[in-house]
């Protein structure tokens, strides 16, 4: 006997990543949330209000992206450019398929 599985639709609603920009905007400063930001933080936020932020890491996830596929942190680049860079040109590839997962969210 085979079975089949099908995740209900609401399912990828709520596990988009896409969830946590619109959330921040929303609730911006809240003690439950991070910075989320759909394009890269520095052209958001500008180069003066990006330096005064105080935050020296970033994350990158692909808006679909399932179980920690595609995550990179600024941590592994020397620089935030070079971290940017990456993560649009290389984030968010399924390691099978090599299809791009989504936009970034930062």
């Amino acid at each position: 006997m085979e079975v089949n599985f099908i995740e209900p639709l609401w399912k990828l609603i709520v596990a988009s990543k896409g969830l946590l920009p619109l959330l921040w905007e929303m609730f911006p400063n809240h003690k439950n949330l991070l910075p989320a930001y759909f394009d890269d933080p520095k052209s958001v936020l500008g180069e003066t209000n990006f330096s005064k932020s105080g935050i020296n890491h970033w994350i990158s996830k692909p808006m679909f992206g399932r179980e920690g596929q595609g995550v990179f942190t600024s941590k592994a680049y020397n620089s935030y450019d070079e971290f940017v860079n990456a993560t649009e040109s290389e984030f968010g590839r399924d390691s099978k398929t090599n299809e791009k997962l989504g936009k970034s969210i930062y």
